[in-house]
């Protein structure tokens, strides 16, 4: 089956697939900024989630060091 593929008029970078009705983006440089963006937002997922984990690491020590009676140092 070949695809066939009509310009969206107005929508620069967007065709309709004749066979599907799926409107496709055709814009690369659109594309690749998107999935930076994405990239981007799931490497700041993953230091946030470090930086929690920190936190909970660290309210561990306080209460092993106060149970020591280390608490106060």
């Amino acid at each position: 089956m070949k695809n066939k593929f009509a310009k969206i008029s107005d929508h620069y970078g967007l065709v309709r697939d004749l066979d599907t009705q799926a409107v496709l983006n055709t814009d690369v440089s659109v594309v690749r900024q998107h999935e930076k963006r994405i990239a981007d937002l799931m490497k700041e997922n993953v230091r946030e989630t470090e930086i929690q984990n920190m936190k909970t690491e660290l309210g561990e020590i306080r209460l092993l060091l106060k149970s020591l009676g280390l608490g106060k140092l």
